[in-house]
């Protein structure tokens, strides 16, 4: 298998979109790691030169680093045909004379096909580091975003305000551990993957949307919750509650991509030390019914010091400096990164981007709304068959 495949794999498990057996190594830089199911492969290594590239562009200034041209497309032919013809799709998809043109996603493809990492420590925020990287996003970026800030993080105020369903819901399910393991799909399972040993054995999961599909079993035990988050058309890619145990906390780690955040909504909030630290900024307490979100491309730890578990629903989503028609790329490299191929992502694609109005390739309708008027589902990151991503985290 060569480099490039190697990588590529890797990629489409860390943004939580699919990576299957068939897939090239492609998948662990796409996309950020979140722990789930075996199914999900670990990254690869960085080359030790694309490292030290990584760190010399960190230390130019980010206008310059914006400015500079796309790494070459991957040769075709041998083991790299895979991204070839990926690339190859992408162009007649999102051709760059055409209204679905999305160049900051082709530059970070071939970016994180050549090794390229991104890394820079950012004074007083922290060290950011993603083996994918969009490029062009607000800067500099504050490790835990306030909800406040900008209109796409509206809907997480919203389910702020529903946090009182959700909480009952919860905990309605939890009175009846058996039945809800017996009607249940993977009910508190473990991180299985190697890149997610960071999370130890006693982090656990139990998954309602994965990578923008609703799970058909656990979804039907917490219709509360699915139908909040669907009204609100949210442009989420995971939706999960997570378990942290008693006496237990995740090692720092980076979900290694930049245009996926997470938010974290509390749930069973134990006092005293228990808490959340990302970059360099103070760590920071849950709290019952409140959210925050974290940009985990900053390296981020978790910590439960107390002597009881800690439950909160994580949300995973599009970063809200992201286009739709950059949100339907994305999704769309992962899943020719699933598949092994490009036919079935480029009809789902094609499909989305009618859905936006837009033509794919050279010529065809305007450019679509911006991301926080077209909604998850429009952009890919919502509901099922929409093109979204995704898989369990922190």
């Amino acid at each position: 298998m060569s480099a490039i495949a190697g990588r590529l794999r890797a990629s489409a498990g860390r943004a939580g979109l699919r990576s299957s057996a068939r897939a090239p190594a492609l998948g662990a830089r796409l996309f950020s790691a979140r722990p789930g199911p075996a199914r999900r492969p670990g990254p690869g290594p960085v080359a030790p030169a694309a490292a030290a590239a990584a760190a010399a562009q960190a230390q130019a200034p980010a206008q310059q680093q914006q400015q500079q041209p796309a790494p070459a497309a991957p040769a075709a032919g041998g083991g790299d045909a895979l991204p070839a013809a990926i690339e190859a799709s992408f162009l007649s998809l999102f051709a760059p004379d055409g209204p679905a043109a999305a160049p900051r996603v082709l530059q970070s493809w071939r970016r994180m096909c050549a090794g390229d990492a991104f890394e820079r420590h950012w004074p007083g925020l922290g060290l950011q580091r993603c083996a994918s990287y969009l490029p062009g996003l607000p800067e500099p970026p504050p490790p835990f975003p306030d909800p406040a800030s900008d209109p796409g993080y509206s809907w997480l105020l919203e389910v702020e305000a529903a946090a009182d369903q959700i909480i009952e819901e919860f905990e309605a399910a939890m009175a009846n551990p058996a039945a809800l393991e017996a009607a249940g799909n993977s009910v508190w399972v473990p991180a299985a993957r190697e890149d997610a040993l960071a999370y130890g054995p006693d982090w656990r999961t139990l998954v309602l949307m994965d990578r923008g599909d609703w799970d058909k079993f656990n979804s039907k035990l917490f219709p509360k919750t699915k139908k909040i988050i669907t009204d609100l058309k949210a442009p989420a890619v995971e939706v999960f509650f997570a378990r942290q145990t008693a006496g237990t906390g995740i090692a720092s780690h980076t979900d290694d991509v930049n245009f996926i955040q997470t938010t974290h909504l509390g749930l069973r909030v134990p006092e005293g030390d228990c808490w959340m630290k990302c970059g360099d900024a103070e760590p920071r307490p849950w709290a019952r019914g409140r959210v925050v979100i974290m940009d985990t491309s900053f390296m981020h730890e978790t910590h439960n010091g107390t002597d009881s578990d800690r439950y909160v629903l994580i949300m995973r989503h599009w970063h809200p400096g992201t286009t739709p028609v950059e949100r339907v790329a994305l999704q769309f490299l992962c899943d020719c990164v699933d598949r092994g191929g490009t036919k079935f992502a480029a009809n789902k694609a094609a499909k989305t981007l009618r859905a936006l109005g837009l033509q794919s390739g050279a010529g065809g309708a305007a450019a679509g709304a911006p991301a926080a008027a077209a909604g998850g589902s429009a952009a890919g990151g919502g509901g099922k068959g929409k093109g979204g991503g995704g898989k369990k985290k922190r």
